[in-house]
């Protein structure tokens, strides 16, 4: 790990971003490990609700988690040359 790192818990982040709580996320398990489909369905739902609030974009990631597929999004009518250029 580099020095420009640092560990939040057992995993390294860049000190750039910062971990994110979400009230009430459970650690999801496998149903081997005893999960259900209904603990999949809230800690997805959770983690849909915080992303929709806190994150700018949310809205289309929220979209693709519920529907698994990627939302429709509307392009500008005319891009400047720059934008032109950031365009995925």
């Amino acid at each position: 790990m580099s020095t420009s790192e640092y560990t939040a818990g057992s995993a390294a982040v860049a000190p750039t971003r910062r971990a994110s709580d979400i009230k009430g996320l459970k650690i999801l398990k496998a149903p081997a490990e005893g999960g259900t489909k209904k603990s999949y369905e809230d800690f997805i739902k959770n983690i849909r609700s915080h992303i929709m609030i806190s994150w700018d974009g949310g809205n289309d990631l929220g979209y693709l988690m519920e529907n698994m597929e990627e939302p429709e999004l509307e392009l500008p009518d005319e891009l400047s040359e720059s934008e032109k250029k950031s365009m995925l």
